[in-house]
């Protein structure tokens, strides 16, 4: 299996997730060719169980990392999984699709649903993607100029069992809008050499202007 690795938290605590290429059911003369990206990648987080909303948990200015593709067409083909391993987990297919438009390719309704019972009880948790990346041509190493991955959090509850929440997460957010409890979120910058200067972006706060992952044809809801 041809494995994508971010170093990024996925959970409340220091989870990674891995982008695996999806199998496809293609004739042996059409199987396509993955290929891979070395990169540095920035993160920007904010987890509720360490900290108020309102400033980022942690920031990592120093991280190289690879990652594998495989294209088909104008699409390119993703796989998420969870470490460590989560229950219920579904929605882990996700794809980017280049727009011609904007001539780049877009992360598509990227939802993962699964239960974290270590880290919050028995409460369903989604985690949203949303973000791009941008080649000058061709998908390939040569062609990459810059990627953005944005990661939203939420734990699915009434805002009325708010107390047993918090036995879980101390500083979890209840959203009106998505009508759950915010719980993480987190930014990643993808360039192909060492930014200079680095990035450096302030928390997207306070809720009433939050960016969220709705609707979902948003993809750079900060315009990095």
């Amino acid at each position: 299996m041809i494995k994508l690795r971010k170093k990024t938290t996925a959970t409340l605590l220091t989870a990674i997730f891995t982008i695996t290429a999806m199998a496809l059911l293609v004739p042996l003369m059409a199987k396509p060719e993955s290929f891979t990206l070395d990169y540095y990648q920035t993160q920007f987080q904010w987890r509720g169980n360490l900290n108020e909303f309102g400033s980022w948990t942690y920031t990592n200015m120093e991280s190289w990392t690879d990652s594998e593709y495989t294209p088909t067409g104008n699409v390119l083909h993703t796989y998420i999984e969870y470490s460590p391993l989560v229950e219920d987990l579904t929605g882990e297919s996700n794809i980017y699709v280049h727009v011609k438009r904007t001539d780049l390719w877009i992360l598509r309704e990227g939802k993962i649903t699964y239960k974290y019972e270590l880290g919050y009880g028995p409460y369903t948790v989604v985690n949203f993607f949303r973000g791009y990346m941008d080649f000058s041509d061709t998908p390939s190493q040569d062609t990459f100029t810059k990627g953005v991955f944005y990661q939203w959090v939420y734990l699915f509850a009434p805002e009325s069992e708010e107390v047993q929440i918090r036995e879980y997460i101390d500083y979890a957010v209840w959203d009106p809008v998505m009508e759950g409890w915010l719980i993480g979120f987190s930014i990643y910058y993808q360039d192909p050499q060492i930014p200079s200067p680095q990035h450096s972006i302030a928390f997207p706060g306070p809720l009433t202007s939050f960016p969220r992952p709705v609707p979902a044809n948003i993809y750079n809801h900060l315009d990095l």
